[in-house]
């Protein structure tokens, strides 16, 4: 990784990422909120794991209801601030000052999606885990965790073929 010579641009973000931006900002202040408004009425055993089927298959005491909305919180954060520096990322072809700006751009916004995916995903895990702790749900789904794959390596796929068609 040369990122020496690579040039630093600082790219404006368009309107559609503000709103982009918002909506994982929404969905974080949402699970930090149910956390938050849910806590004197939880009960002291919670769902902490939910199997590859969807279905819970580990408790624990309340307090670890806290942990998603936490993780979430700094994950969520730690990926804004690594979007800001796209000049240090590794790409899998040179980086150079014609290309730059269509490579950070598609980085950030590759970052982006990938970030409001984990924040939906983190949301609706922790909400389930709410739904299951009052006994109105019985987990995830079955089809979370193929629908969770897809989501995630289609947008790395597809940001990565459209980089390529940028890279010269």
């Amino acid at each position: 990784m040369v990122t020496s010579k690579r040039p630093v641009l600082h790219l404006h973000y368009s309107t559609g990422e503000k709103i982009l931006e918002a909506t994982g900002l929404v969905l974080v202040g949402l699970a930090i909120g149910f956390t938050i408004n849910s806590w004197g009425s939880l009960p002291e055993r919670v769902p902490t794991h939910f199997n590859v089927l969807g279905q819970p298959d580990s408790y624990g005491e309340k307090g670890t209801f806290i942990i998603v909305p936490v993780i979430l919180t700094i994950l969520y954060l730690s990926l804004i601030g690594v979007s800001r520096i796209p000049h240090y990322f590794n790409y899998p072809w040179n980086i150079t000052p014609q290309n730059a700006e269509g490579q950070y751009r598609l980085a950030r916004q590759m970052l982006l999606l990938l970030r409001v995916e984990i924040a939906i995903v983190f949301f609706y895990i922790h909400w389930q885990g709410l739904e299951v702790s009052f006994g109105r749900s019985s987990g995830l789904g079955v089809w979370f965790l193929p629908i969770f794959l897809v989501l995630v390596f289609g947008t790395l796929i597809i940001y990565i073929i459209r980089m390529a068609k940028v890279r010269e």
